[in-house]
């Protein structure tokens, strides 16, 4: 699968929450989590092609990794196939430490990693094709 990455910054961050608020986008709660959480960046993903074969619990991901010193980790965005029969693919992601990169295998993956999905947007539905997924990242 090929896949794009940037860094997108909001202008105007507690600007652009309010707005998101006031046009339903996100709820008041949610404007507050992510005041609290996020600074308005976030990393912009843009897959292409997947080329893992459909199967269930087939994973078609990229990674990023952060500098060992003062991140400690990294994260893996992209598609999970799930299902026997009419295997579909679901957005998945991850957020893994250093260590558990350092002991990746193709057998085990990232398996102990915490699963990050949930952090991860995208409008796509389909991941067949291309599609876009961000995650803001969290403030340090």
């Amino acid at each position: 699968m090929g896949v794009d990455m940037y860094l997108e910054g909001i202008p105007y961050w507690f600007t652009y929450l309010d707005t998101q608020v006031e046009d339903a986008t996100i709820t008041s709660d949610t404007r507050t989590l992510w005041e609290e959480n996020y600074d308005g960046y976030e990393m912009v993903w843009t897959f292409s092609g997947p080329a893992v074969a459909a199967g269930d619990q087939n994973i078609d991901a990229a990674c990023i990794m952060g500098d060992e010193t003062t991140v400690g980790g990294g994260y893996c965005c992209g598609i999970k196939y799930v299902g026997a029969f009419a295997t579909q693919p679901e957005l998945w992601g991850v957020w893994f430490t250093s260590t558990q990169y350092t002991d990746w295998t193709a057998s085990v993956g990232f398996s102990t990693a915490v699963v990050d999905t949930a952090n991860w947007r995208s409008d796509d539905t389909s991941f067949t094709v291309t599609f876009e997924t961000r995650r803001w990242l969290p403030k340090e």
